[in-house]
């Protein structure tokens, strides 16, 4: 029968390798807090459960791309007439 202290480090060495292997950031205070996104996937996999792997979710970074139509980030405010942003203002005084 193992100690809990050996349960611990061998749970620790699992949640490492599951990190490493689906592209998690390893913390080891998440081991067994059910708050943190991470541990509740690997305890998903454990389970049986498919889950993302985070190392294949994003395409590779390409730095000649094309920069985003989003209006909020464009130079001329998207078309607005104010200076904020793109954004309206609640209450106007001007």
């Amino acid at each position: 029968m193992k100690t809990s202290i050996e349960q611990v480090f061998e749970d620790l060495d699992k949640y490492r390798e599951f990190c490493v292997e689906f592209g998690r950031p390893y913390r080891e205070q998440d081991l067994y807090n059910t708050r943190s996104p991470h541990y509740n996937d690997f305890v998903a996999m454990n389970e049986g459960r498919r889950i993302r792997n985070h190392w294949f979710s994003r395409p590779p970074f390409d730095p000649n791309r094309k920069k985003s139509n989003n209006f909020r980030y464009n130079n001329n405010n998207g078309g607005h007439n104010n200076n904020n942003g793109g954004y309206k203002k609640r209450y106007d005084n001007a």
